[in-house]
């Protein structure tokens, strides 16, 4: 199951959910899924089953999923600490999300909008 809370899954349910056409919400690109989050009210999805009602086929593409990878359903950042140098000589933390594994960007350099790691 994903480590991230309860409460990062309701903001993005709040904001409009996913919008699924073909994958029926069972693969790690929906949004929903990724969260260990069923599909609300707001997700524009077709043919969603990722709901209460379709519990047994949810729990089967989680376990194929986790077989090639562990570690699919966990969160890629972490939080980190980092002490920051102000203009008064004095060093205050600055706690940031940092990207566990490192993106894959060579040419950008994570300077494009589309790289997890820009800010």
């Amino acid at each position: 199951m994903i480590t991230s809370s309860s409460s990062i899954a309701d903001s993005y349910k709040a904001s409009g959910g996913c919008t699924c056409k073909k994958s029926k919400c069972l693969k790690l690109y929906c949004q929903c899924f990724a969260m260990s989050a069923t599909c609300g009210p707001k997700c524009r999805c077709q043919s969603c089953n990722n709901t209460s009602m379709h519990i047994d086929e949810i729990d089967m593409a989680r376990r194929t999923i986790l077989e090639r990878n562990p570690m699919a359903f966990e969160d890629k950042f972490k939080r980190s600490s980092l002490s920051v140098q102000s203009s008064s000589s004095s060093r205050r933390p600055v706690i940031g999300r940092v990207n566990k594994w490192g993106c894959k960007c060579r040419k950008s350099f994570c300077l494009k909008k589309y790289c997890e790691c820009f800010q």
